[in-house]
């Protein structure tokens, strides 16, 4: 198992951690502002408060195509395909026909 690399009174200001996995990371008496999160997370604590439900709640009633993509029902699932087929941009080449169509 790979040992833990611990960050001690560090400025690690304007860092930005790409494709990291950060699984069992402990972020404790740090300073953190405008801080932009974005990836799989679970199990998320801020300040001692489990936040993820919240999260997942916000997303769901933002994007209500993510309950759809969860369900277990045929037709929800057929209804999660339109959706997000109908939202997706053509690619290049549809595009290229639709304006010499035009």
């Amino acid at each position: 198992m790979q040992s833990m690399t611990r960050y001690i009174d560090k400025d690690l200001y304007g860092a930005e951690f790409r494709e990291c996995d950060l699984t069992g990371a402990r972020l404790i008496g740090v300073v953190m502002q405008d801080a932009v999160t974005d990836g799989l997370i679970t199990n998320l604590v801020v300040n001692g408060v489990e936040v993820t439900e919240y999260v997942e709640a916000v997303l769901d009633r933002d994007h209500p195509v993510r309950v759809l993509i969860r369900s277990e029902d045929p037709a929800d699932l057929r209804e999660a395909s339109r959706q997000l087929h109908a939202a997706w941009p053509p690619r290049s080449s549809e595009r290229q026909v639709s304006s010499a169509a035009a």
